[in-house]
């Protein structure tokens, strides 16, 4: 905990762009995902499944902050279904595919090469 406290929290700004036609009745996801705390975890758990400890240790605060705020990602805005999802070792990993935009830039790329071909 002393070298938590003595590491200064900076966060950087972390924006994403939701592909795709998805606002399901039942209660979107993505909702609760609007503080930049809930896109860091999103960010780190995207590219392996992490724990409560190691978010925490990784973001330089106290565990029990970000353990309520990985319940309120798993939850979602419905109670059932969020952005993570809690695996049978206690880690939580990501509900959705999570791409940086290099990635995704060039993937649309291609796609977008072979439309003609297809439509």
């Amino acid at each position: 905990m002393t070298e938590t406290y003595n590491k200064p929290v900076a966060l950087d700004k972390i924006a994403y762009v939701i592909w795709g036609t998805g606002s399901p009745a039942w209660g979107d996801p993505r909702n609760v995902c609007t503080r930049m705390f809930s896109n860091h975890i999103v960010w780190l758990c995207h590219k392996k499944p992490m724990s409560a400890s190691e978010i925490a240790e990784e973001l330089n605060v106290p565990t029990v902050y970000v353990e309520e705020e990985l319940e309120i990602l798993r939850k979602g805005e419905n109670g059932k279904y969020g952005f993570l999802r809690r695996l049978e070792n206690g880690k939580y990993a990501l509900n959705f595919i999570l791409l940086d935009k290099d990635v995704f830039e060039k993937a649309n790329a291609i796609y977008t090469e072979q439309l003609p071909k297809i439509c």
